[in-house]
């Protein structure tokens, strides 16, 4: 596939973050406005094309990005007999999630410079935990990199599975050429809780997860492999779908003494210590007042089941899913304010 460019001016009254729409042989797209632009500015916007055209298949799914950049994922499988070897991979590395979808929406927003880039240090080394078809690390490393004044090379390593390695390689070689050079690429299979971490190198700025809390009963695990990782200045950005918000709570409280969450996008604006608690009136609320739509038809959120999402449209699922999502922000606690010095010190200083 030939690679095709298009021009698209910015109308007047634009800003980033805004989005443009328009139709290219009859189907309409969609981009957001990247930062820096302004009205009268002419986008170039990249269309099919990628560095290895031998990799194309159906299964191919497209991420526009902020920067212009058009994420290229491949979830085939270069030895589908291997799903059918003995592993302790449950498989979900295989689906691209609504959940690492609804960040990357998130990343395409004027939001992100202002809570992520802007007065904050340079950005040199991303790990992302689960990281499935690698679409949020590569998504988050692509825009942090291209917004960055700083112009260092950003090292991120993707880790899951070792079932995962091979279709992580071969979404990072399929778009290796859109960094040019800003970004370097590690894939490691990694357990949570194994010691020691493989290749960890320098301390960590960012930690990154999308819908890692759906195990009960890997979250101790989740909690102890994140708490090993920190430093003093790491930085925890997750995308947590909740589905049983009593248990996956856990997550939140095993890491309370040494990091505190912030709520950075969501429909609901509660945090974890009330989102899901049936003993918060604002969550009952939310609950029971925020209507679904389910086969042309409304529904209370609290009353959603599984026979209910059966029955739901594509578009529908895909409302229903953001409804129970949210981004957070972990960062270190200040012990200025907290006055907890024992936790801190085990903490590494950033090298």
């Amino acid at each position: 596939m030939q690679e095709e460019t298009i021009s698209i001016q910015i109308p007047e009254g634009a800003e980033a973050g805004d989005e443009l729409s328009f139709q290219i042989q009859g189907q309409e797209l969609t981009i957001p406005i990247p930062l820096h632009s302004q009205p009268g500015d002419v986008l170039q916007i990249k269309l099919g094309g990628r560095g290895d055209e031998s990799m194309e298949t159906e299964e191919d799914t497209s991420i526009q990005l902020m920067t212009g950049n058009q994420l290229r994922l491949s979830s085939s499988l270069d030895d589908p007999e291997a799903l059918s070897q003995p592993s302790i991979a449950d498989g979900t590395y295989q689906c691209l999630w609504p959940a690492s979808k609804f960040v990357i929406d998130y990343m395409n927003t004027s939001s992100t410079f202002h809570h992520l880039i802007r007065h904050a240090a340079p950005i040199r080394s991303v790990l992302e935990l689960g990281a499935g078809q690698g679409m949020f690390g590569m998504a988050f490393s692509d825009i942090v990199s291209s917004l960055s004044s700083s112009g260092n090379v950003v090292q991120v390593t993707l880790s899951d599975v070792e079932d995962a390695m091979d279709p992580l390689r071969r979404n990072v070689q399929i778009n290796q050429h859109l960094y040019e050079g800003r970004v370097h690429f590690s894939i490691i299979p990694l357990t949570w809780h194994s010691i020691p971490i493989p290749n960890a190198g320098c301390s960590l700025d960012y930690i990154l997860g999308s819908d890692l809390l759906y195990n009960i009963d890997n979250i101790p695990d989740l909690a102890a492999t994140i708490r090993r990782l920190m430093s003093k200045t790491t930085k925890v950005l997750l995308s947590v779908r909740w589905r049983k918000p009593v248990e996956e709570r856990s997550f939140f409280v095993a890491l309370s003494d040494i990091l505190e969450w912030e709520v950075l996008h969501g429909t609901c604006p509660l945090d974890h210590t009330m989102y899901g608690n049936p003993a918060c009136n604002e969550s009952n609320t939310f609950f029971q007042q925020t209507m679904v739509g389910c086969n042309g038809q409304t529904l209370p959120l609290s009353m959603i089941d599984e026979a209910a999402t059966s029955q739901m449209t594509a578009v529908e699922f895909e409302e229903y899913e953001a409804l129970q999502t949210q981004v957070y922000l972990g960062r270190v606690k200040d012990v200025t304010k907290s006055g907890d010095c024992h936790d801190q010190k085990r903490l590494k200083t950033n090298c």
